[in-house]
């Protein structure tokens, strides 16, 4: 059984194409397509989805390569629809291994194309585009998950500073059974009218899984608070122990109210962004850390202070910076004046400046020691696979939400089969390889003098936005 272009049902059985014509007591009875302009009297009687009887020979031989060709129309009309691939792999994967005669009887490659943007137009035109966050009204096809659960947390109500929280009840029971949380956010994904999606990724049977997506309309500290009290309210035994973000302070900040006891950490890769936009901002320094190679590992044993321990790590600046390097040019000086400021914090004239960061917020020594994930990694993973997925930037709501729900079906396939024993799949060898020597070389530290260890890790260290 098949659909037409216009929606309606049609049956292919013996090589004859049949159009709906009434349902019967016990039984569907259908005509064949060319009942009106043939006057042909075939007809099929179907129940259970099962032919039972065919009545009366047609007045025309079956069209095999016909039907085949009206098959490949409905596969491509429903992969637009419910695809982001471009129209060009649709189209490839749905006339693979098509006959000849089929292909005699299909469209252009060019009229195909444009069909399927045609198809995509019209769906979503099905759903208006909202005018602002005000009018934005969800139906229930946004609402639930494909096993009927309700996929909307929350939502602060129609305001210009609307926040939706999109989630089940078992993604909180995860958050709940979970010490570990990763949060991030990202922009290009968020749909119009929003600013951004921000996430809640945990720890659950050796693997990361997203829990909470929210859309929010700004980045603001208070922004921050409200998702965060909201979910509280949704699941008030959330108690995370471990809190890994980036280091925007308003989300920092907002962390540290809603959830005092937990104890915040900086991510590995996002403590090396701020390094490398900062070294992007001096030219001099830019140029010479792309051409210099050993240039380039004095200036990363500054990030490599983040291995240090927590107590040591002032000291550690110190006896770093007695090297010459450190002092060569102005640009350099203003780089640790920058590391001294932002990071560790000075001590000038016996009056001790704390940092904009706390280094406990950035430091990752006892994470490598324990073996804890040094970084957001997985979630930057996640973010740009959904990006592909997604394939566009800032989508309509509609095309967001049905990837988001996609992407809920995928992960709970995914627990469902480690909840069933199957092994995890194993981090690639060169990324375990370089958790080992820096967890040997953090093993070693006191065996080692603070220049010689800090080497050591600037030689695993990249620096990338």
């Amino acid at each position: 059984m098949s659909e037409t272009r216009k929606g309606k049902d049609h049956l292919v059985y013996g090589g004859y194409r049949y159009k709906f014509e009434r349902a019967g007591p016990k039984e569907n009875i259908w005509h064949c397509e060319k009942k009106r302009h043939e006057k042909c009297r075939g007809r099929a009687y179907t129940a259970n989805n099962e032919v039972l009887r065919v009545h009366d020979e047609h007045n025309h031989a079956p069209d095999a390569a016909k039907n085949e060709a009206k098959k490949i129309r409905a596969e491509i009309k429903n992969s637009a629809e419910t695809l982001s691939d471009p129209a060009k792999v649709i189209l490839a994967c749905c006339t693979q291994g098509v006959s000849k005669s089929a292909s005699a009887q299909l469209a252009s490659v060019r009229t195909m194309k444009r069909c399927i943007r045609n198809y995509r137009v019209k769906a979503l035109n099905s759903h208006p585009i909202p005018s602002s966050l005000v009018t934005l009204s969800l139906s229930d096809k946004y609402l639930r998950t494909q096993n009927g659960e309700n996929f909307l947390l929350f939502d602060s109500g129609a305001s210009n500073d609307r926040i939706l929280v999109f989630g089940t009840q078992s993604n909180l029971h995860h958050m709940i059974n979970s010490s570990e949380w990763y949060a991030d956010g990202t922009f290009k994904v968020a749909p119009l009218l929003f600013d951004q999606l921000y996430t809640i990724h945990v720890a659950r049977f050796n693997k990361v899984i997203p829990t909470v997506y929210a859309l929010l309309p700004n980045r603001q500290q208070s922004t921050y608070v409200r998702l965060l009290t909201a979910l509280k309210d949704l699941a008030p035994n959330l108690n995370p122990v471990s809190i890994t973000t980036d280091f925007e302070k308003a989300a920092k900040n907002a962390f540290e109210i809603v959830f005092p006891n937990a104890m915040q950490n900086g991510c590995l890769f996002h403590f090396g962004q701020c390094f490398w936009r900062k070294i992007q901002s001096m030219p001099d320094v830019s140029k010479n850390y792309v051409s210099d190679p050993d240039y380039a590992l004095k200036i990363k044993c500054l990030t490599a202070l983040a291995f240090v321990p927590p107590h040591g790590v002032k000291e550690a600046l110190e006896v770093l910076i007695t090297d010459n390097f450190y002092s060569s040019s102005t640009d350099i000086e203003s780089l640790v004046d920058y590391v001294e400021d932002t990071w560790v914090g000075t001590n000038r004239r016996g009056k001790e400046r704390q940092p904009r960061f706390a280094i406990e917020e950035w430091n990752c020594f006892h994470r490598v020691a324990e073996n804890l994930a040094r970084t957001n990694n997985a979630i930057e993973g996640w973010h740009r696979g959904f990006q592909t997925t997604l394939g566009a930037s800032h989508p309509s709501i509609w095309k967001f939400i049905d990837t988001v729900l996609k992407e809920q079906s995928l992960n709970e396939l995914q627990m469902e089969q480690h909840l069933a024993g199957e092994t995890p799949q194993p981090q690639r060898k060169r990324f375990r390889d370089l958790s080992d020597r820096l967890r040997a070389l953090v093993e070693d530290f006191e065996n080692r003098p603070i220049v010689d260890f800090l080497t050591g890790i600037a030689h695993n260290l990249s620096l990338s936005v």
